[in-house]
């Protein structure tokens, strides 16, 4: 077989490429062609871009999103909590004596029963039987009271009697002024009086001392004629005089 240059194969098969108008191949070179070295300078950038520049056709692994389960809702027989309960407020302090006595020594039992003419025992005061605004327990006053069956039934039997410390001339005069009856001077004391409604059902007292105001009221004798329940009253300003005079000056 004869010998055949290597330079005449490359040539001829060039040829062939080229007359089979198959440009790729002639760009990239046709298949049995050796390709041929060419030389770079040094120094010099490489012409065939980087897979870092055009982005590579690998396929990259993407770490897909987990979902944290949600545990599931478990019911409870257990009651709900119960909401705050608010507690209550504490009490006003109950107001301090200033008065240095007691309603039993103030007049004895026997003494009211006789003056009330039927059964009345002591009780605790009453707002439905108001005394005169001065005579307040804020003021440090002894407030008494005696009653029947029933302290709200306005025709329930009643004795009420209040000794008020430190009252003024002025403030002594304005009650007399509001009672609305006629007063009748006292023999128990100069600056002492008493009075009664017109149909008698009631008949108070007051009397002014240089420490003390004595307010009383006799409220529905209902044993005694309106002159009878007249007496009483004086009688209950009379006894209770006696024991207020005595009485050392109010506690500050």
């Amino acid at each position: 077989m004869p010998t055949i240059h290597r330079n005449v194969l490359v040539k001829r098969v060039s040829v062939i490429c080229l007359a089979a108008g198959v440009a790729a191949l002639a760009l990239s070179g046709c298949a049995g062609s050796e390709p041929t070295a060419q030389a770079i300078p040094a120094g010099a950038a490489s012409a065939t871009p980087t897979a870092s520049a055009l982005g590579s056709d690998t396929p990259t692994r993407q770490t897909p999103a987990v979902d944290t389960p949600t545990p599931p809702l478990v019911e409870s027989d257990a009651p709900p909590p119960a909401p705050p309960v608010a507690s209550a407020p504490p009490s006003p302090p109950a107001p301090a004596l200033h008065v240095p006595t007691a309603c039993k020594a103030l007049i004895p039992l026997s003494a009211i029963l006789d003056d009330a003419g039927e059964t009345v025992d002591p009780t605790a005061f009453a707002p439905g039987l108001t005394p005169p605004s001065f005579a307040d327990t804020s003021n440090g006053a002894l407030r008494c009271l005696w009653a029947g069956y029933d302290v709200y039934d306005p025709a329930t039997a009643a004795i009420e009697i209040s000794i008020v410390p430190r009252v003024s001339r002025a403030v002594f005069d304005a009650y007399r002024a509001g009672i609305g009856w006629p007063e009748t001077v006292s023999s128990v004391a100069p600056d002492a009086y008493t009075y009664c409604t017109t149909a008698g059902h009631v008949c108070g007292f007051h009397e002014l001392t240089p420490d003390y105001a004595i307010v009383g009221f006799a409220w529905n004798l209902h044993t005694k004629p309106p002159e009878g329940v007249r007496a009483s009253a004086q009688d209950l300003l009379r006894r209770v005089n006696s024991v207020v005079a005595t009485l050392p000056a109010p506690k500050p």
